[in-house]
């Protein structure tokens, strides 16, 4: 061995010029059974040095290794390059005393740069040595690797490839011994077939129920990706069979469920039915602390309901629950909606009975100047109800009430106003005043989607109160025909008073 690298070229390379293909398969080499018995007694017995002191007995395989790196390291002190210009083929096949060094010795001093096809199958390879990784370093020209029907576990590559003019690699390594494989894996070979091809059929893959197995079946299982230019090449891969364990023996990877794969089946009805719950009491707390406001106005006018966290209110005894102020511009709309509220059966007042609201075309007294009506009908009502509009805004005799309303709600220190805003209306054309009443007191625009229970609920009294306080009942005036006594300045009406009901 110590001469190798005294050899000739001739010898060392043989006919490098003019060789096209080698086939050098089907080689074993045979020991005699009582040289090997003798070779490995040899390493059984303690050897002693120099110093005649003595060390463990040396394995057969690790000293078979030392040999190996000594044959390599004597290789590698050749100076010759063996330069194969026309070899295409090479068959190394069908040997079982192939050494693990082979392909570094092979490669060590010599080129193949138009090497196509290179068969080493049946060889009983291991362990896949590093020089395929990054075959083309070696074999730039490669276009076909036959690695089938051996012992290899692990096959990995070197995502660099993609980087390099080559031609497209098809491996086979089929037959082997690869029982894992990842999703990731599956990706990445993906990613490189542009330049590789890697047939993996045969293997035992062990299809547990592994997180990696189980992210495997979910890509093999995915049809639309396989349909990819990526992909495609790879999509014999959802054949691929299971050899273990024995529930999903001979099961292709595309076909694999979760019993299949031995994976205990978890019950997740709970865990959704506790997901729903969660989801909806979320929701439900977002829509309550949103809608807080709109919740209790609707359980109070469609249901009767007085939440808990509505405060009580306290109120004095009055004969209407609110006198309602507007421009006569807007006296049909008023009418009609506050009358309809006085109609209602089954909305009740401060009184116990129906809303009673007064309407001054139909409420105020004759023979009492306008003023001293209005006064007395914002005193005798528990709320005054603002009609703003831009027709309110030009009367005199409505911005007097709104005056007095809003001197009503100091004086008795409650929200006494409620503001109906039928129009927008620009902030600049409001009066001092109606600015701060509008940040202060009620205020519901005729247009919201529940104006009717906002304005029920402004005006409904929902504090407790004893039968001693329930007022008596106040007989309704009888209606007064007023066509003859009516006649309207700025907007509003103005009773007209004969010379007798005038008191000083």
């Amino acid at each position: 061995m110590s001469n190798i690298a005294s050899m000739p070229k001739d010898f060392i390379c043989g006919h490098e010029d003019t060789i096209v293909d080698v086939a050098l398969r089907n080689i074993t080499y045979i020991f005699d059974e009582s040289d090997i018995t003798a070779f490995i007694g040899s390493f059984n017995e303690e050897e002693k040095e120099s110093n005649g002191s003595t060390h463990a007995p040396v394995s057969l395989g690790s000293k078979i290794m030392d040999v190996g790196k000594t044959f390599l390291d004597e290789n590698r002190k050749i100076q010759h390059k063996c330069d194969y210009a026309k070899l295409r083929y090479i068959d190394q096949s069908i040997s079982a005393t192939k050494s693990r060094y082979h392909i570094d010795v092979l490669t060590e001093n010599s080129f193949f740069k138009e090497v196509r096809v290179y068969n080493m199958s049946r060889t009983k390879m291991t362990i896949l040595n590093s020089k395929f990784k990054t075959w083309w370093m070696d074999f730039p020209k490669l276009e076909f690797l036959d690695l089938s029907y051996n012992y290899i576990d692990v096959f990995d590559i070197d995502t660099t490839a993609v980087a390099w003019d080559l031609p497209l690699l098809h491996v086979n390594i089929s037959h082997n011994n690869i029982t894992r494989i990842t999703a990731k894996y599956i990706t990445k070979l993906a990613r490189l077939s542009a330049v590789l091809i890697l047939n993996l059929e045969g293997n035992p893959f062990h299809c547990d129920c592994s997180p990696d197995m189980e992210r495997v079946v979910d890509l093999v299982q995915n049809g639309d990706i396989w349909m990819s230019k990526l992909y495609s090449p790879y999509a014999y891969i959802r054949n691929l069979k299971c050899a273990t364990p024995e529930s999903a023996k001979g099961k292709t990877f595309v076909s694999l469920t979760r019993a299949d794969m031995s994976c205990e089946m978890t019950s997740y009805a709970p865990i959704i039915i506790l997901s729903i719950v969660v989801v909806f009491l979320v929701v439900l707390i977002i829509v309550m602390a949103r809608y807080r406001r709109e919740i209790q106005i609707l359980t109070y006018t469609r249901f009767h309901i007085v939440l808990s966290c509505q405060p009580q209110q306290s109120f004095q005894n009055k004969i209407y629950d609110a006198f309602v102020s507007y421009s006569s511009e807007n006296e049909g709309w008023v009418v009609k909606t506050f009358q309809a509220l006085e109609e209602e059966e089954h909305i009740r007042g401060s009184n116990g009975c129906n809303f009673r609201f007064c309407l001054h075309q139909r409420d105020f007294i004759a023979g009492k100047t306008i003023f001293d009506n209005v006064i007395d009908s914002v005193e005798s009502s528990h709320h005054t109800v603002i009609i703003l509009s831009k027709y309110f805004l030009n009367s005199h005799w409505c911005m007097y009430e709104f005056q007095e309303a809003f001197q009503q709600s100091i004086m008795e220190r409650k929200r006494h106003l409620i503001v109906v805003l039928m129009e927008d209306i620009p902030e600049a054309e409001l009066p001092k005043e109606l600015k701060r009443c509008l940040k202060t007191f009620t205020y519901i625009r005729k247009d919201d989607a529940i104006f009717h229970d906002r304005l029920i609920y402004a005006l409904a009294l929902k504090g407790q109160k004893s039968v001693a306080d329930v007022p008596k009942k106040v007989e309704n005036p009888p209606p007064i025909t007023m066509e003859d006594k009516v006649s309207e300045i700025n907007g509003y009406y103005n009773i007209a008073l004969e010379p007798d009901d005038i008191t000083v």
